[in-house]
């Protein structure tokens, strides 16, 4: 077994996620009164117009049943932005918010990950007016990238913000 512990600590990202219904076809018992029906059912060695379902007999056809997903795809926002930030995984999956920390140890002078094996550990005062300073230069310096992700989430649902985000999974 293995333990998993993540810490960031300055500016990041918090994005509040709208949900979207969308339309997706599985194939299933259409008999609704079976067990079988609403589960999906997958066969590669049977030609499609052939399976039935085992239970009751029934044709197994391709159905579109409504599900709730997230109207950002963080995968495919991290390719638009090259990964210049990175959307925190673990506990941090959550179904109302997606959090976003830089993910640039060069030329942004905003990572405080060691540098080196030799480096073990990173003493860094937090002031207010060092946390203020941070924040402006994550902002500048991610000035393209969030505009994109403010475009993707909504303009009033991104939020520029300072803390310490700990993940232990």
């Amino acid at each position: 077994m293995s333990l998993d512990y993540s810490i960031h600590i300055g500016p990041y990202l918090e994005c509040q996620v709208a949900k979207v219904q969308v339309q997706k076809e599985k194939r299933t018992c259409v008999n609704v009164e079976c067990k079988n029906h609403g589960k999906a059912f997958y066969s590669q060695y049977a030609p499609i117009e052939k399976i039935f379902c085992e239970l009751c007999g029934n044709k197994i056809e391709t159905i579109s049943t409504p599900i709730e997903m997230d109207s950002v795809h963080t995968g495919e926002l991290r390719d638009k932005i090259k990964e210049k930030l990175i959307p925190l995984g673990g506990n941090f999956n959550s179904k109302e918010e997606h959090y976003w920390v830089s993910n640039q140890r060069e030329d942004s002078h905003i990572s405080y990950d060691p540098k080196t094996p030799d480096e073990e550990k990173i003493i860094t005062e937090l002031v207010f007016n060092k946390m203020s300073a941070m924040m402006s230069q994550f902002e500048e310096y991610f000035e393209k990238e969030i505009k994109i992700i403010k475009k993707e989430y909504g303009e009033d649902r991104v939020k520029i913000k300072f803390g310490v985000l700990c993940n232990v999974s």
